[in-house]
C-alpha cells in the first residue's frame, strides 16, 4: 500500500466573473462574461491511497478570483476591479497512471469556497491619461438575503504531472448555481465563477 502524501501547492487562477439575467423579452437567461482576472492560489493537499491507482484528495487553499471590466464614458474611462478572497476546500478522487520517471494524474472532485472578503475597486480616467483622477472602494455583505454566500459549491476537473517531488497541476472549477444567495423569483438568474488554475507543487513523502 502507498504510504500517505502531503503536498505543497502555489499557484494562479484565471476567473471569469459570469452573470445571468433573465430577459422576460426573450423568456430565457442570457449569460454576461463580466470580466476575467488574475488571482493566487496557495495552500496544501493531502493524499491518502484507496486502491492502488487511486488515491483521494483533500487540500485547503488560500485563493483568490478576481475580474477586471473596462469601458468609456464621453470625458472619461473607467476601470472596474473585482476581487474576492477564499478559502478552498478542494475533495478529489485521483487516478494515478505512471509513464517512465513520470507520473501522470486525472482527478475529478468538488470544492467548497468559504468567502472570506469582497471588495469593488472602480478606478476613473480622464480621456488619454494614465493616472486615476479617482478611486472608489466598495466592499460587499456576506450571507443573508440576495448577498453574496459565504460557503458555495464548485465540480471540479484536473490533471498534472508529478517528476520526483515537483508536480504540474492544471484545474478548472465551475460554481454549481450561485454564489449569491439568490431570491425564489428570480427565474433562474445566477453569479458564477469559472475558474482555471496552474500550480506548482512539492511532494512531501514517499
Amino acid at each position: 500500500m502507498k504510504a500517505q502524501q502531503l503536498t505543497i501547492k502555489a499557484g494562479i487562477n484565471r476567473s471569469d466573473y459570469i452573470m445571468g439575467f433573465y430577459s422576460p423579452v426573450f423568456e430565457r437567461v442570457s449569460k454576461l462574461n463580466w470580466g476575467n482576472g488574475i488571482g493566487a492560489k496557495v495552500g496544501a493537499e493531502y493524499s491518502v491511497p484507496l486502491l492502488k491507482f487511486l488515491d483521494a484528495d483533500l487540500g485547503m487553499f488560500y485563493a483568490q478570483r478576481r475580474a477586471v471590466m473596462e469601458g468609456q464614458m464621453s470625458a472619461e474611462s473607467y476601470e472596474t476591479r473585482f476581487t474576492m478572497q477564499y478559502i478552498d476546500i478542494p475533495l478529489n478522487l485521483r487516478l494515478n497512471l505512471k509513464k517512465g520517471n513520470l507520473k501522470w494524474h486525472l482527478r475529478a472532485g468538488i470544492l467548497a469556497g468559504v468567502l472570506l472578503h469582497a471588495q469593488q475597486k472602480i478606478l476613473l480616467f480622464p480621456l488619454g491619461i494614465a493616472e486615476p483622477k479617482s478611486v472608489n472602494y466598495n466592499q460587499f455583505s456576506i450571507g443573508g438575503p440576495e448577498n453574496f454566500k459565504r460557503v458555495d459549491l464548485s465540480s471540479g476537473l484536473g490533471a498534472g504531472v508529478t517528476w520526483k517531488k515537483i508536480s504540474l497541476n492544471v484545474d478548472y472549477n465551475q460554481t454549481i448555481g450561485s454564489i449569491v444567495n439568490e431570491p425564489e423569483n428570480n427565474n433562474g438568474s445566477f453569479i458564477r465563477w469559472n475558474n482555471w488554475n496552474i500550480s506548482l507543487g512539492y511532494l512531501i513523502g514517499t
